[in-house]
This record gives C-alpha cells, structure tokens and sequence, in this order.
C-alpha cells in the first residue's frame, strides 16, 4: 500500500489537498489526521477495482488556521497561526499502516492559475519560497516591484525564506531583521522601518527587499492623490494577509429602512377598537463612493478586496467599522482597455439601528489625512 498527500510540500487549506492512496488487495481503507499527537479527523472507504481511492482533508485543516491583523513596534513580527503542520495515518483493512506529514498555509490560489500548473506546487515554486522575487503574500502584484500610496502602507506578510533579510532605502542604508525560522510566517513591518530610517535622517519612498545577497523585490509609495474626501478599506486578501487601500472620491451616504413587518395592528383602549401602531425600524447605512482612476493591476486588487471574506473602513480617530463591499460591472471593467479606470463601491455597515443619536465625539467619517506627518490636531 502507497499512500500520498497532494499537493506536496506547503498546501493552501483554500484549494483542495487530497490524500492519494494506493491500496491493491484492501477491502478498505481508513484515514486519521493528526495535530499536536490529537486526533481531529477519521474517515474510511473502499478503494475503486484498480485498488485508488482519494480522500479531501483541506476543509478540516481550514478550522486550524487563522490570520490577523499586526498591531506591532517590532520590525519582524511572528504569525504561527497562518501555518501548521500535521500527520496522517492511512491504515489498510490487513493492518498495513503508511504514515505521511504535510504543512498547511490559510488562503487560496485561483483554480486558473491551479490549472496552469498540475504538477507543480505554484505556492512553493513560484511565490512563497522564491528568493529572487516577490515572495510577499500581497495581491496588489506578482511582478517584483511592489507599489502603494503612502495612505496604504501597512506590514507586509510572507513566509520566511531560507536567509537573512535585510532592507534598503534610497540613501543606501540598511536594516537588517531578526534573524526567523525559515517555512514560518511573518510580516516585515514596514511602516516601523520607515519611522527608523526617519529617525535616522532619511525619508524614504523606495525600499529594497534583500535576502542575503540578492535583491528579491522592491516597494516603492507613491505619494497619495490630493483629494476632497478619502476613506481606508483594509481586508483579508486571498493569501489570508491584511492589506489596505485608498478609497477616494465624492461620497453619497445612504440610510436604508427596512419596512418589512413594521407595522401592526393593536388593540387601542382609549377607542376600544383596532389601530395601526408601528415598530421602531431598523437602518442600514450605505456610503456609495467611486474608488478614483485606478490601473488595471490595482482594479484586480479591488477585486480581491471584492471577495474577500472580512473588510473593516478605518477612520484616524482609530474607530474600525466591519463592512460588507460590492461593486456593479467590475468584470466589464476588467475587461476593458489598459487605461485607468474608476469603479462604484458600494461600502454597507453591517450592523443595522434603530437608535440614531448625535455622534458624542464628532463625525468619525468626516475628512482626514491618512499620514503620520499630520496629528489629530491637524484632522
């Protein structure tokens, strides 16, 4: 008996990871999954007339990883919850026993870009562990130059290559990141490492990422496009990262009132007959707003924002509101020629009131300037 786990190697637990197992002369075949010597998963069946059978385990590797935000001053910062490892018994009906262990990573790969590449593990080969170029887990680009508006800067998550990192500013100076453990996530901290190379004299849009010696990719800000009205969208990309965008533009804020089922009738005393009595009704507030002229890579970001599972709109006065996002005619959009585009988002509140009250310390969604270089004073 032969047993398998595909894809090799680091699995993403959003894509389908099989156990492949070989079992000529069984009657059945039983698969157990492991984590931390602790069983989490059992199952069996009974292998086709060739002696194959296939077993799924990504689903139940999905519950043990988890993603979060980085709120850190550290230059490197450790997240063991995006990875785990684990092991899986495969055991026949005879007693023959095979015992195979894998790695597993949060998020996803789209099913075209799986198709592309059947035999090969692209997660390994071509993104994660790929010293000479753009190893971050970021969707705004595959291509080793990295761009971001300065409003959009925030950690950069990857999974730690087999080297020494070290990062370049334009001046030529450098710093250097604790050294990690290499297959483990973490996230470079960008934006502390800016504040550093200020403290130390230089302001810097362009940065060199380094491991050892070769320079793998760089992240370059692009100063933020002057603009009446600016709202920050950060959300959970498809590698299970935390980026941001800017979101600029005129914006429209909608209340919606749901009606349904809001009025009754009750029985009236005073006229001891019946009347029509009323609820209080719930609201949900909508900000229609166009995202501005964006490029055709930074609309497939806006994709990926689009789909994404988990969106919060931050505001300076450090308030963070879970929204739900849609657009209308994105994928026209992404069809369209190479030149800049705009497209209408649609940014819901998710929680609903019925109590409406005067903000108690000013307009939360009012104007601000996402910068480090202008305080609460200036907003």
């Amino acid at each position: 008996m032969t047993a398998e786990i595909l894809p090799s190697g680091m699995a993403m637990t959003g894509n389908p990871i099989l156990v492949k197992v070989t079992a000529s002369g069984e009657k059945y075949v039983q698969v157990c999954v492991k984590h931390d010597n602790k069983e989490i998963f059992s199952t069996s069946g009974i292998p086709d007339t060739n002696g194959n059978i296939e077993f799924r385990i990504d689903e139940v590797l999905k519950m043990l990883l988890t993603s979060r935000i980085v709120e850190s001053a550290d230059l490197l910062v450790a997240l063991p919850e995006m990875t785990t490892n684990y092991s899986v018994i495969v055991r026949g009906q005879s007693g023959t026993t095979v015992t195979l262990s894998g790695e597993c990573f949060t998020g996803g790969a789209s099913k075209s870009e799986l198709r592309k590449f059947v035999d090969v593990n692209i997660l390994e080969t071509f993104k994660i562990l790929n010293r000479n170029g753009n190893f971050f887990l970021t969707t705004r680009t595959q291509s080793d130059l990295i761009p971001m508006r300065e409003s959009e800067i925030y950690p950069l998550y990857f999974i730690h290559p087999d080297g020494i990192i070290h990062v370049e500013d334009s001046s030529g100076n450098a710093i250097t990141l604790p050294i990690g453990t290499a297959r483990k996530p973490y996230a470079l901290n960008l934006p502390v490492i800016r504040k550093q190379f200020l403290e130390a004299g230089t302001l810097s849009n362009y940065f060199r990422i380094f491991v050892d010696d070769i320079c793998a990719c760089r992240v370059v800000l692009i100063p933020a496009v002057d603009a009446d009205d600016r709202y920050l969208v950060q959300f959970k990309n498809s590698y299970g990262a935390y980026e941001r965008i800017e979101i600029m533009g005129t914006p429209t804020l909608e209340s919606k009132y749901d009606n349904t089922n809001a009025q009754y009738t009750g029985y009236d005393e005073d006229i001891h007959d019946f009347s029509s009595s009323t609820k209080k009704v719930k609201a949900t507030k909508v900000i229609k707003v166009h995202t501005g002229y964006k490029t055709p890579e930074e609309i497939n970001f806006i994709n990926d924002l689009l789909s994404s599972d988990d969106v919060q709109l931050l505001t300076m006065n450090a308030d963070v509101f879970k929204v739900l996002v849609s657009a209308q005619k994105v994928e026209q959009k992404l069809l369209q020629s190479v030149a800049p585009d705009s497209i209408q988002l649609n940014i819901q509140f998710v929680d609903s009131e019925s109590y409406n009250i005067p903000g108690m310390i000013g307009n939360v969604l009012a104007n601000r300037i996402f910068s480090i270089h202008f305080d609460q004073t200036f907003n």
